[in-house]
């Protein structure tokens, strides 16, 4: 954490405390992403604006608009399968999703479909829909099998879901890594070229320059030259 010449300068015990504050600094930053993230994303105006805005971008939207779709339609083809009704059906999904845009869109769904319009054109619409999971909607209801391609495209989002997770798990490990090591080699840089410009910056004592002024006083040829 810390070079080796102000471990010399400074003892072991700046050391220690400099050691246990980037630990302490590392040990927030992990109570932050593990404990303090999760809970912001249960508020759900966080949850909304968050996803309202990272579904365009790419990484992070495919995590947000994967998680959507998972559990959207991993809740409706079950409630489709066992004959729940379709109000209730579409009520129950949106609300496994947590996002209150999403529970707006499949509100308006229930009296469109009294106007004539088809469910799997009008789940099309749903936010985060791709144009390969429309198809295998649309293609669903016209074979009369929804709840199945519900079901599948479930799946494969879950899919899609595990593997941003696990992808933006490596990004912000190699981040922090990063982080700390340019902070370390910014670190090691600056006590380096104070040790190179000044050989008895590093010794023990030496802050206020009287040992300094001692050794060019009993060795004068060491006295840099103007």
């Amino acid at each position: 954490m810390m070079p080796i010449p102000a471990l010399v300068k400074h003892g072991a015990g700046a050391y220690i405390a400099q050691c246990a504050g980037w630990l302490g600094g590392l040990a927030v930053a992990g109570f932050a992403i593990t404990v303090g993230i999760p809970a912001l994303l249960r508020i759900p105006l966080v949850r909304d604006v968050l996803s309202t805005v990272a579904d365009p971008l790419p990484g992070i939207g495919r995590f947000t608009r994967s998680r959507r779709l998972s559990l959207l339609f991993g809740a409706l083809g079950p409630a489709l399968d066992c004959g729940l009704p379709l109000p209730e059906a579409l009520d129950l999904a949106a609300a496994a999703t947590g996002e209150r845009r999403v529970v707006r869109a499949m509100a308006t769904i229930a009296p469109r479909l009294h106007e004539g319009q088809d469910l799997a054109q009008l789940l099309g619409q749903v936010p985060g829909m791709d144009p390969a999971s429309r198809a295998r909607i649309a293609s669903g209801g016209r074979s009369g099998r929804l709840a199945d391609s519900c079901l599948r495209l479930a799946t494969e989002q879950g899919l899609a879901y595990r593997q941003s997770v696990e992808w933006m798990g490596a990004a912000v490990r190699l981040s922090l890594t990063l982080l700390i090591t340019l902070v370390v080699a910014a670190s090691v840089i600056d006590q380096m070229q104070e040790l190179m410009s000044n050989p008895l910056a590093m010794v023990p004592g030496a802050e206020g320059r009287e040992l300094e002024r001692e050794l060019f006083k009993a060795l004068p040829s060491l006295r840099p030259k103007p």
